[in-house]
């Protein structure tokens, strides 16, 4: 996180800790929680043995995590549409990735309410729970190898949390479907190449009868990823001279999506 992101985190911690555990709360846990997690004492912690990391989807800051030293979670929140979506996952295994595959031994005080949640992601209960200045919490802890952010996942899926799908059509006739596939093959698809943040491509191609329909799917790291391919109008097509020659129509924009699962093994980037 970047000391100008501390308003925004601590916003989406104080909405969220507000929806769902300050119920749980007498007035002095809710006051302490959220003098402790205001935007004056994130930013205050920032390089005194915490790190923080943000999620971002877009623009738009969804998750948040804190962590002490090199084994203690502060905090974790994530916005409560953007929930159940692998990005609290994501953002423990970020915050952790440097430990390169070792086993270690990762805590948090866990708010009555995000118990269950923490089991899923591996935390088992240590204690009764507990409370300090009104704040109600159990403690929890994880014992053993954090896999990176893109590590294996169940069901033969890999994690792939911070990456952008730009999902874009083009059309072209039967008589120039091999020239444009030859185009995109061995010029417009190995020029992205050099935008920081390209992670790969799908490409893909379906006969119609009267014209021939090519789908690309290009995955980035973030959108200013995406920026950088596309512009400050990053849903504005990019479609070169050459390859317009050979196209019947196309979309003159694209859809972005969040990446939250893929295929093992990485892209053909």
């Amino acid at each position: 996180m970047k000391p100008v992101q501390a308003r925004a985190a601590a916003d989406l911690i104080a909405r969220v800790f507000r929806e769902f555990v300050a119920p749980l709360f007498a007035a002095e846990g809710q006051r302490e929680f959220l003098a402790y997690a205001g935007p004056a004492r994130l930013a205050a912690r920032l390089g005194r043995n915490h790190r923080i990391l943000v999620a971002i989807t877009g623009r738009r800051i969804v998750g948040v995590i804190e962590v002490r030293g090199r084994s203690h979670v502060s905090l974790l929140f994530v916005e409560g549409a953007d929930q159940r979506r692998g990005i609290a996952r994501g953002l423990l295994r970020a915050a952790f990735q440097d430990a390169g595959g070792a086993r270690r031994r990762i805590t948090v005080n866990a708010s009555p309410n995000s118990v269950a949640a923490y089991e899923r992601l591996g935390f088992r209960v240590q204690g009764p729970e507990r409370a300090k200045k009104g704040v109600r919490f159990r403690p929890m802890v994880y014992r053993g190898a954090m896999p990176p952010p893109t590590g294996a996942a169940s069901g033969g899926l890999t994690g792939a949390l911070a990456m952008i799908g730009r999902l874009w059509h083009g059309w072209t006739t039967p008589g120039n479907a091999d020239a444009y596939e030859q185009l995109l093959r061995s010029e417009i698809l190995p020029g992205i190449h050099r935008v920081a943040g390209y992670r790969g491509v799908f490409l893909m191609r379906r006969d119609l009868g009267t014209e021939v329909e090519f789908v690309t799917l290009t995955l980035f790291e973030s959108m200013d990823a995406v920026r950088a391919f596309a512009g400050e109008d990053h849903e504005a097509a990019v479609v070169p001279p050459p390859a317009r020659r050979l196209l019947s129509r196309f979309d003159k924009r694209s859809i972005h999506y969040e990446v939250l699962a893929a295929p093992p093994g990485g892209f053909d980037a």
